[in-house]
């Protein structure tokens, strides 16, 4: 089967690594696979290792992340972003005919509900879309004009990456029939040893991006009021709002949490760390699948996660790992706490988190999915 897979411009976080890793499995599968970046996108090594052609051609978003300027300000960036959209469309629907021509494709695979140039593509050409949905659709500047009737129309099928997702466009209004929910797939990390009960440092991670809604400083909080805090290590790992990264260690300073809290830096595979730790925090107030989570699990280590977005689909409080009020800091450092005066307990936890993860979030049960998505869509039999 010959795919085209339109990707974003990340390369560092959780949609960028799934799609990655989704197209290395199709080409395993026997799938040729030619991935589309957006000529913004400077290295493209993050996808050319994989091995397939890569082309870079000049498409933008049309869900744009709501921008720090109001006012008239707001207005013209708005007006900005639409005509670098709809021009950047038209170029590329251009510049990609003798691709196009050249490589007969079965199937478009857009891995982003942000970008719409798969849709464009699908239906000049004829070619089924399958849509990645990989978060709900909050708080997006929307640059076309009833872009629901759009999806529903331009799309064969959408996949949802979680229940929550699934949900959530469907109260948007995108048609429930054409949405199948498939789980993201992980890596297991090479190293399977696991860090020391016994060691006198309980150690937390938490792996992000820095923005706001990530909750660092949430974590910060809950830190400041754990007994015992020179027993205790939580390290921050990735990169993002510079701003932000500042004002938290301006608030680890004032708070004297130095030598517990730590600033790590973006790893690229942070995953063979995680067996160095005890537990993983998520505290994003609304994730749309979180892979992080996943690799978490994946690693076997416990996991506390707030209690919104698709957080409470990985994690069985009490099960494989503790659930939290998202937003309360008090209630985050109490798990946290509990964890950390029941050693025997987390690693428990952490064992049976494990055990999720080989049932439902590896790669392989993730490639599987997708091809048998594509095989049934191509043969019309998909929901039969």
């Amino acid at each position: 089967m010959n795919i085209l897979f339109i990707v974003e411009r990340d390369t560092k976080y959780g949609a960028a690594f799934s799609g990655k890793t989704l197209v290395r499995g199709l080409i395993q599968k026997g799938h040729n696979v030619v991935i589309m970046v957006p000529s913004s996108m400077v290295d493209i090594s993050f996808y050319s290792e994989i091995g397939c052609e890569v082309v870079k051609l000049p498409y933008y978003y049309f869900m744009e992340y709501q921008g720090k300027k109001t006012g008239i300000r707001n207005i013209l960036r708005c007006v900005f972003k639409k005509f670098q959209h709809d021009a950047g469309n038209l170029i590329t629907c251009i510049k990609i005919r003798k691709i196009m021509s050249s490589h007969s494709f079965d199937l478009i695979h857009c891995n982003s509900s942000r970008i719409d140039i798969g849709a464009e593509l699908s239906k000049k050409y004829g070619i089924p879309l399958i849509w990645h949905l990989r978060e709900p659709g909050r708080d997006r500047v929307i640059l076309r004009k009833n872009h629901i009737h759009y999806m529903n129309s331009h799309a064969t099928k959408f996949i949802a990456v979680s229940e929550y997702v699934r949900k959530k466009w469907i109260e948007w209004g995108l048609d429930q029939n054409k949405i199948v929910r498939i789980y993201n797939g992980v890596s297991f990390p090479s190293v399977n040893t696991k860090a020391e009960s016994e060691d006198e440092v309980v150690k937390f991670v938490m792996t992000s991006g820095f923005i706001p809604r990530k909750g660092h400083e949430e974590v910060i909080d809950a830190v400041k009021n754990l007994n015992n805090k020179d027993k205790v290590i939580v390290d921050f790992y990735g990169d993002g709002d510079a701003q932000l990264i500042r004002d938290l260690k301006v608030l680890v300073k004032e708070y004297k949490l130095e030598k517990t809290i730590r600033f790590m830096g973006y790893r690229k595979n942070v995953i063979e760390e995680l067996h160095n730790y005890h537990c993983g925090l998520m505290c994003s107030s609304d994730e749309g699948f979180g892979r992080t989570t996943a690799e978490y699990m994946a690693a076997g280590v416990c996991v506390i996660a707030s209690d919104s977005g698709a957080n409470p689909e990985l994690v069985d409080n009490l099960q494989n790992g503790l659930l939290y009020k998202n937003g309360d800091s008090k209630d985050l450092c109490e798990k946290m706490q509990y964890l950390i005066d029941n050693v025997k307990v987390m690693t428990k936890l952490g064992d049976n988190a494990k055990k999720k993860a080989m049932s439902y979030f590896t790669e392989e049960k993730y490639f599987s999915d997708i091809s048998d998505l594509y095989e049934l869509t191509l043969s019309g039999r998909y929901g039969e």
